[in-house]
């Protein structure tokens, strides 16, 4: 059984339009539905559309996304733990061939394919990010692109972002969840590290998709964008970050 964490920051809304986006594409996997109200939202979510356990717990403070997840997988009962965002719709049945993933070996951690609204692949799998990539991106507004690939081929990235990862219940537990010294942005950048830095391989399944917005909202806040420049500066000083770099720098690898 697959344990899907949800964590809804008043988007009760988009999280009633993936219950029932899960209920008509996945009717045949097993799954249970864990979802946290981080902020108050007043859209009920409608437990009946998701044909599955759901299981909704209510913050009275706001918690971080590290914080969030980890704290659902204490009460996640599947053997498969998968981090999704609420801002997700399915366009087709995607579980069944990542989990086939997962249990041929071919990767500890897995991903479908992410597209915008428009049907454009983002870039939501990506190499280890370096300080020079961020200054272009943040100051000179470049946008960055994603890794080229094949469409249909199984691409092999550096990490995935926390859109949607699909993995063993154990692997979570084995790296100890999310770092939850970030406050937002950078802990899927450190888990993927921590992740390869342990063995585990990161993948990517082009072959199936989801539909995702990004909001961007560092773009276009500054409290998010002092959030995104403190978990880079906390990354890039780390000793994972160091650690990573002379590692994906291996040529014998």
């Amino acid at each position: 059984m697959i344990s899907i964490s949800i964590v809804s920051h008043a988007q009760n809304a988009m999280v009633n339009q993936l219950l029932a986006d899960l209920a008509i594409i996945e009717p045949h996997t097993e799954y249970e539905i864990i979802i946290t109200e981080n902020i108050a939202d007043h859209v009920e979510i409608n437990q009946n559309v998701a044909r599955k356990a759901v299981c909704v717990s209510r913050n009275t403070t706001q918690r971080c996304f590290a914080d969030n997840h980890n704290r659902a997988l204490l009460n996640a009962k599947g053997d498969y733990f998968c981090i999704l965002n609420p801002d997700v719709r399915w366009i087709q049945p995607v579980f069944t061939s990542l989990l086939q993933h997962l249990k041929n070996g071919k990767a500890e951690i897995v991903a479908p394919l992410v597209l915008g609204f428009t049907g454009v692949p983002q870039d939501s799998f990506r190499r280890i990010p370096t300080p020079s990539e961020l200054f272009w991106r943040r100051v000179l507004h470049r946008e960055s692109q994603p890794l080229p690939f094949v469409w249909g081929e199984f691409v092999y990235p550096d990490w995935i972002a926390g859109i949607f990862m699909l993995m063993p219940a154990a692997v979570f537990r084995k790296l100890g969840g999310f770092n939850e010294r970030y406050r937002m942005y950078f802990e899927d950048v450190d888990f993927c590290a921590r992740a390869s830095l342990a063995g585990k391989r990161i993948g990517v399944d082009t072959s199936v998709q989801i539909q995702h917005e990004g909001q961007r909202l560092s773009w276009k806040s500054w409290r998010y964008l002092f959030w995104h420049a403190s978990s880079a500066l906390r990354f890039f000083t780390s000793p994972i970050y160091r650690r990573i770099r002379r590692y994906t720098n291996d040529p014998g690898r």
